[in-house]
């Protein structure tokens, strides 16, 4: 994940004034948080919708904390199964 964060990071990000034009993302996207996160607080995800010119949707594990994947393995993978058959191709 190191590297996925340092190849697109950028300091523009962080400046309130700079022009950054990002194309919004043009596939279904689910986000999935926990409401314990310490890292990525529910503010960062609210209205994120906005930003896909497809299916979105925001779906928040009340019990979730950042480590979701390893500490509740069986609930990310049934909303991610849940998501890719609801928008697989016929």
């Amino acid at each position: 994940m190191a590297n996925w964060y340092r190849a697109n990071y950028s300091p523009r990000f962080l400046d309130p004034g700079a022009d950054i034009s990002i194309r919004n993302a043009r596939i279904p996207v689910r986000y999935i948080h926990g409401a314990k996160d310490f890292a990525f607080v529910p503010e960062l995800a609210t209205g994120s919708a906005a930003f896909v010119d497809a299916d979105a949707d925001e779906h928040v594990l009340e019990d979730g904390s950042h480590w979701m994947p390893q500490a509740q393995p069986e609930k990310v993978a049934a909303l991610v199964a849940d998501w890719v058959e609801r928008h697989r191709l016929p």
